[in-house]
């Protein structure tokens, strides 16, 4: 079968590889749709230190079942969870295990899911109904993310939330914000077609990086800043600017991956100012509810996306996905 190997910095090849046997208890499952998400871009350019090739990328993943669950019909249809339990540790056996004491994620520190058919656990298998879309299907893993992190924090009905980053992420989280209740939803980015669609998901207030994000986010935001601020982005300059955004007594939830420490970071003014600091990544628990925000049409994630290929093409797909001036949002593989 066909997959594609990220084999070193930069380099992303497709090439045959065995089907491997699975084994005793794991469940095959034939690939219709994988996204690409910026952690992917990421691992491809060595940022992440976790991740080391050789290495088969993608954790964004839906397709139909092939064979080896008396429960799941072949041909069902499903999403999977990319993050592995160990069964073992006190973290994965109280139903966590993406703080697992020994890691393990498709598409990070073992084989994901940019090839033709994968074996995974029965529990990472997530039943889709029947209108929602394979590529639909496959971008529930970032939704399920972003949920996570929005249930870690309290929006009360009026709250000003300011996001920081208008790529995948940033985007749904402006339709979180909007599900919580938020009052005026601020989006900072630099690209006009992905700040268009934050517009159109729920977004009140577009604010360009290059400007005086900080006086026109206390301008809107009656002189004392956004009542949350999340940082979509993780980049170092927007990991401290959060910290400078954010209202006295509010809250700064931290999405992004930089892939290192941060210097300078002023704990004294975390102190100072009385702030809820919240990180988040993974949501094993919220897939059932992440099904029925797409299901029932309260979160879009169709809409993201910019450009789909096949999984021969997954170098020009990568090249699409880093064209952030071309309009791209979100490239889907299909295969």
């Amino acid at each position: 079968m066909q997959a594609a190997i990220w084999t070193g910095v930069g380099a992303v090849e497709v090439r045959e590889v065995p089907a491997a046997a699975p084994d005793a208890g794991l469940v095959r499952v034939r690939i219709r749709a994988a996204g690409i998400c910026a952690t992917d871009l990421h691992i491809v350019d060595g940022r992440l230190p976790f991740a080391r090739p050789p290495l088969i990328l993608g954790h964004e993943l839906a397709g139909e079942v092939v064979g080896g669950a008396s429960d799941l019909p072949a041909g069902t249809r499903v999403a999977v969870a990319s993050v592995l339990s160990c069964h073992r540790c006190p973290y994965c056996r109280r139903g966590m295990p993406h703080l697992c004491d020994t890691p393990r994620e498709l598409g990070f520190t073992v084989d994901g899911g940019w090839r033709e058919e994968i074996a995974v656990p029965r529990e990472n298998l997530v039943p889709l109904p029947a209108g929602i879309s394979w590529e639909a299907g496959a971008l529930l893993e970032p939704l399920n993310c972003t949920l996570g992190a929005m249930e870690r924090v309290e929006v009360r009905a009026g709250d000003d939330v300011l996001i920081l980053g208008s790529g995948p992420a940033g985007l749904l989280f402006v339709q979180l914000a909007r599900l919580k209740g938020a009052g005026r939803i601020l989006l900072v980015g630099t690209t006009p077609a992905r700040q268009a669609l934050g517009r159109a998901l729920g977004a009140d207030y577009l604010l360009d990086a290059g400007e005086d994000v900080l006086g026109r986010s206390r301008e809107i935001c009656d002189g004392m800043g956004p009542d949350l601020v999340i940082e979509a982005v993780g980049s170092p300059r927007t990991i401290q600017e959060a910290f400078r955004l954010v209202r006295r007594g509010g809250q700064v939830l931290l999405y992004g991956l930089h892939g290192g420490p941060i210097g300078a970071f002023d704990t004294d003014g975390i102190v100072m100012n009385a702030l809820t600091v919240i990180g988040h990544q993974s949501s094993p628990g919220l897939w059932a509810e992440t099904v029925k925000l797409v299901a029932t049409g309260r979160i879009q994630v169709e809409r993201m996306v910019t450009g789909r290929f096949p999984l021969a093409e997954v170098p020009r797909a990568l090249e699409a996905a880093r064209n952030e001036a071309a309009g791209s949002i979100k490239v889907v593989l299909e295969i």
